[in-house]
């Protein structure tokens, strides 16, 4: 797993939530929301936690209790459940701020926590489900978070009219799509995946990293 990352169960008012970080690097923490058939062991799957350690951001990568495969933390469906627990764990750790990454469930847990609890500079969408909510759109327009959408040419769940129509909507957008990539994305382009979101973060931050 690497030296860098440490393990945590912390106790929030809704159960238990299992967590990996890294708070010893620089800038804003990326806070890590995998799908629904996911756990936070995808992003080390995909080489992330290495080359966030490498580089030295700070990270925190929940398994989400909404998670099907999720055994370390408790269990809830319940979106507003899950994204309590995440505020509650934050504030724990005294993260302040926060660039949000989001897979599909994971993207849609990243909007409600921002419209909800604000405080995110940043965020990057791998195909969210339910993302043209109306106050999330709202809010995401007239807060203008910059927003990185991630989107595979292949995805038989969230149509790319959708994703499209997102981006427009939102304005501080862009849409980036990999060809013959399946619903998640960032699986098949591994490489090209950690480029655009350490891109995106570090235009996010307004400092590079």
């Amino acid at each position: 797993m690497g030296d860098c990352i440490e393990e945590s169960l912390i106790e929030t008012s809704q159960g238990r939530l299992y967590l990996k970080k890294n708070l010893k690097g620089k800038g804003v923490p990326i806070v890590l929301l995998h799908g629904f058939s996911f756990t936070s062991d995808v992003w080390g799957n995909i080489g992330l936690y290495g080359e966030l350690c490498r580089r030295k951001i700070s990270f925190v990568a929940p398994d989400m209790p909404y998670g099907v495969k999720v055994k370390r933390s408790f269990r809830a469906r319940s979106i507003e459940r899950n994204i309590e627990a995440l505020r509650e764990a934050l504030g724990e750790l005294d993260v302040t701020q926060a660039y949000l990454v989001g897979a599909s469930l994971g993207g849609y847990a990243a909007l409600r926590y921002t419209v909800t609890f604000d405080r995110v500079v940043g965020m990057t969408l791998i195909a969210p489900v339910n993302s043209l909510e109306d106050d999330i759109i709202d809010y995401m327009r007239e807060t203008g978070i910059h927003v990185l959408v991630v989107y595979g040419s292949r995805d038989n769940i969230v149509d790319i009219e959708e994703m499209k129509k997102f981006v427009e909507e939102v304005g501080n957008a862009e849409l980036k799509i990999y060809e013959n990539a399946p619903h998640p994305a960032y699986l098949a382009y591994p490489e090209r995946f950690r480029e655009d979101l350490i891109r995106h973060y570090a235009e996010s931050i307004q400092g590079g990293v």
